[in-house]
């Protein structure tokens, strides 16, 4: 042996490769390490037989590159050892919030989506006006992502999200979610269907229709909103009944 003849030879295999004893004999790549010699040729046999009865699962190799900045590249190297693949997230659906706004008023959106391997989620944002959000998160598989965003100026963008799991697989776009931010529309609140009249049966009939049949939603979201919470639900349905037909408050002017 090297080692034994060797000083700087011997401190590598005992210090670099921490070989204390020698000789050493490796089947299977490393699987199984016999030491010292045996003491007949019959143990070493056995040793190959079990070895190449052993069964090995594929190494399961995976190398992407992407261009980074600076004409660089980012390279990234996973084995799965026998492991599954990992399952990119499924594609998110349309993010859901308003489809009407005014300028400068900021809104809440939310988004969400699964992971097969139930990994966590980073969301991405993009706002249809040029800007773009930085990965938020993370959250659970199937828990719903939360952003905010408001708009400068009257403008009609389209809201898309995509997602990554821990693993950096990324999801494709979602559909758009459309926006239309505008001057106030608000005539009369509670006049759902915009008609041009006073609240009555038929903007109850359309508001019902929206909220659970998949109907229209309302030309003028603000007449939407009947008790001017800042948004749609069956809160502004309650209201709109009181007032209608048990004499409830009366329905707050448009701003």
């Amino acid at each position: 042996m090297v080692g034994d003849r060797n000083p700087k030879a011997y401190d590598r295999l005992v210090f670099g490769y921490n070989f204390a004893l020698y000789p050493s004999t490796f089947f299977g790549g490393g699987y199984r390490i016999y030491a010292d010699a045996p003491d007949n040729s019959q143990e070493f046999a056995d040793l190959v037989v079990d070895c190449g009865n052993r069964v090995v699962p594929p190494m399961g190799l995976i190398l992407t590159m992407e261009p980074a900045e600076d004409n660089t590249y980012e390279i990234r190297l996973r084995i799965t050892n026998g492991m599954p693949a990992n399952v990119a997230p499924t594609d998110p659906n349309a993010p859901v919030g308003e489809s009407q706004g005014l300028v400068d008023v900021v809104y809440e959106f939310r988004a969400s989506t699964s992971d097969g391997d139930n990994d966590q989620l980073l969301y991405q944002w993009d706002w249809g006006d040029g800007n773009v959000s930085g990965w938020l998160g993370p959250v659970g598989s199937g828990e719903n992502c939360l952003a905010s965003h408001s708009w400068p100026t009257f403008d009609t963008c389209g809201i898309k999200v995509r997602v990554k799991d821990s693993w950096e697989e990324v999801s494709d776009w979602s559909p758009e979610l459309t926006v239309v931010i505008g001057p106030e529309c608000c005539q009369v609140r509670g006049d759902v269907d915009d008609s041009g009249g006073e609240p009555d049966i038929s903007d109850l009939v359309y508001l019902v229709d929206f909220m659970f049949s998949g109907g229209p939603a309302p030309p003028c979201n603000t007449q939407g909103d009947i008790d001017a919470s800042g948004g749609i639900d069956i809160s502004d349905l309650v209201y709109l009944v009181d007032f209608m037909f048990t004499g409830g408050p009366p329905i707050p002017a448009c701003p």
